[in-house]
């Protein structure tokens, strides 16, 4: 058992649970509230979707007088206090998506209790049914909205439970059915719960014949909120005890992710010793690494992780080695000062920028300002390793490695986009056995990118593709790549790359590719695939039925000549292919005729040229 396991299990063990209602929590003397460091709302149209599912459940049950008793699952809470008043309060720990998602649902069914009310007077005969509407909207309001603040000469009424910063102010509007308008995804997610919480209740109104048909329907469902929503509450005697449980509880709703807990554990120690300017900034640099959508949160910290330390964690990994690499602070029990404090600020911002720079990359562009060693077709084939074959692989080395010198780093990416494609993408060669080389250049250009030497990375990557990549192999996968929904990327891939190099190879094809035409950008997520002899051409050769996928009868064209050639006969796709601006093109169009022995040629050559470019 690791320490942070063995620490979390110490912590549950101090716990004090205990079965109770949703009801009984929010019915309380005191109120509730999510602590500024804990994650935002995170439902979305799933989560809430499978919520109203379970509500209705119960109200047909609880209508049918066969109740079904409902478990919501977990909530830790540690005792908190709200300056200036004696009220009692609790900080919620975990379980803060569903009692806010239940908090809009009894304001949602106090309004309709309003709403009913108000349609049973206008009739003119029901108001005795009116003023009951009247007080289970009152008793909703009174006893599990609002809590009352009684100090000397003054009594305000206060909402039971409060969100966090970020999203409390939107809450609270959206509650109060006041204008807003929502600036963070949360916003929008709780606005769509709340609209989605309002559809369901309309609807079953909109079935109601009459006012006591609107009664037995709200009234099932306030019963349910009142009897049949179970949860167990945690209830620790410490933050630190409350957040370590956290850690290893989640019973139910949105997956807590390595990150959420990273940003609640140095929030809550930022907050202790930091001033509220650098809390607000820490916290924007968390929202910024949550949104990282290129790679995800955690593939995101996970990359970060990998680039600055070397160190590949396995996904899904627990959250220990990154506490112990980048913030050995939070595993101490000794109070920080307000320099590691400082330092943990710091440490979160590095992060982000990294974060940053990681999904730039990942986006398929370089993270360095503009250098002319940064072509259009050095930036093409970036885009082209890292977004269009999705090598994210390279990410963090990639990184890492952009501390080089521009010249430096142009030979780096070549380097590795010509071994990927061999290594990973046509071979499918274990990722595993390549890791160990990327944690040692990456420790060294962390410790002194001076004593980087491409030709060192070089020698481990020969080693690596003569183990697993070898000549043979290499050209059997090639061989075996036929055109279809899976390879089309592979093969455009490999036949722009041989015309990007059709100067360096025709010329004296020595030393390392090199395209000679360094402006001249053929798009690899645009150009097309275009069969030479398609197999329903007109006259179609039955002895290239066989090899209509593969390399040797494929080529690249834009869309305007693909669309021009379409299914034409080959002395028709002649004229385009001499009139191309790609040497691929050209050279087909000195063939006489496309036979069996023309493709055996040509494939035999594209196999050659495959051989020269992709050699490490």
């Amino acid at each position: 058992m690791t320490r942070g396991e063995n620490q979390s299990l110490q912590a549950a063990l101090s716990f004090r649970p205990s079965q109770t209602t949703i009801s009984a929590l929010f019915g309380g003397f005191g109120t509730l509230s999510v602590p500024d460091f804990q994650r935002d709302y995170a439902w979305d149209d799933a989560a809430v979707s499978v919520f109203i599912d379970d509500v209705e459940r119960c109200r047909r049950r609880r209508q049918a007088s066969t109740p079904l008793p409902h478990f919501f699952g977990a909530v830790v809470t540690s005792p908190g206090e709200v300056s200036g008043t004696s009220r009692p309060h609790l900080i919620i720990i975990d379980g803060q998506q569903r009692l806010a998602t239940v908090f809009m649902l009894i304001t949602t069914l106090r309004r309709q209790y309003q709403r009913a009310e108000t349609t049973a007077r206008g009739s003119g005969d029901a108001e005795e049914l009116a003023a009951y509407f009247g007080a289970r909207a009152e008793n909703l309001t009174h006893a599990f909205e609002c809590a009352q603040d009684i100090e000397f000469k003054s009594q305000k009424s206060v909402r039971k439970l409060i969100l966090n910063k970020a999203d409390d102010p939107f809450f609270a509007r959206l509650l109060a059915q006041e204008d807003r308008t929502p600036t963070r995804a949360s916003h929008k997610r709780l606005e769509k719960a709340n609209s989605a919480i309002e559809s369901y209740l309309n609807g079953l109104q909109s079935r109601a014949e009459n006012q006591e048909d609107i009664r037995r329907i709200l009234d099932s469902l306030y019963v349910v909120f009142l009897k049949d929503w179970l949860i167990v509450q945690l209830a620790a005697g410490t933050d630190r005890e409350a957040n370590r449980i956290y850690r290893v509880l989640n019973s139910r709703g949105v997956p807590v992710t390595n990150t959420d807990l990273l940003r609640a554990s140095t929030l809550e120690l930022a907050a202790k010793k930091l001033e509220n300017n650098d809390i607000d900034a820490m916290a924007q640099d968390w929202d910024m690494i949550l949104a990282a959508t290129q790679l995800g949160p955690d593939d995101a910290l996970d990359a970060a992780f990998y680039s600055r330390t070397g160190i590949a964690r396995q996904k899904n990994a627990p959250i220990d080695q990154l506490e112990e690499e980048l913030f050995p602070l939070l595993q101490s029990d000794e109070k920080p000062t307000t320099e590691e404090a400082q330092e943990v600020f710091r440490t979160v911002g590095q992060l982000r920028r990294d974060v940053e720079q990681l999904s730039t990359i990942a986006s398929g562009q370089i993270c360095q300002p503009a250098h002319d060693r940064f072509t259009p077709v050095f930036r093409s084939r970036f885009d082209a390793l890292t977004a269009v074959l999705n090598q994210s692989y390279c990410i963090p080395f990639l990184h890492a490695a952009a501390c080089l010198e521009p010249r430096a780093y142009v030979s780096v990416c070549d380097l590795v986009e010509r071994f990927s494609f061999r290594y990973g993408v046509v071979i499918r060669a274990p990722i595993h056995a390549l890791e160990p080389v990327f944690e040692a250049h990456i420790r060294t250009l962390r410790a002194n990118p001076r004593d980087f030497r491409i030709s060192d990375l070089k020698r481990d990557l020969t080693t690596l593709i003569s183990a697993y990549a070898g000549n043979d192999l290499f050209k059997e996968r090639l061989l075996n790549l036929e055109y279809g929904r899976d390879t089309r990327k592979p093969l455009r891939y490999a036949l722009v790359m041989i015309e990007h190099m059709s100067r360096w190879y025709g010329e004296n094809p020595q030393g390392t590719p090199t395209c000679r035409d360094v402006t001249r950008v053929i798009d690899f997520r645009s150009i097309t695939l275009e069969h030479i002899e398609a197999s329903n051409s007109v006259n179609l050769d039955p002895q290239l039925t066989p090899y209509i996928n593969s390399l040797g009868n494929l080529t690249v064209m834009s869309q305007a000549e693909n669309d021009a050639v379409a299914n034409k006969s080959f002395e028709q796709k002649k004229k385009v292919f001499s009139k191309s601006d790609l040497a691929i093109n050209r050279a087909i169009a000195e063939y006489d005729t496309w036979n069996l022995e023309s493709f055996k040629t040509r494939q035999q050559d594209l196999l050659d040229q495959c051989m020269a470019i992709f050699s490490i």
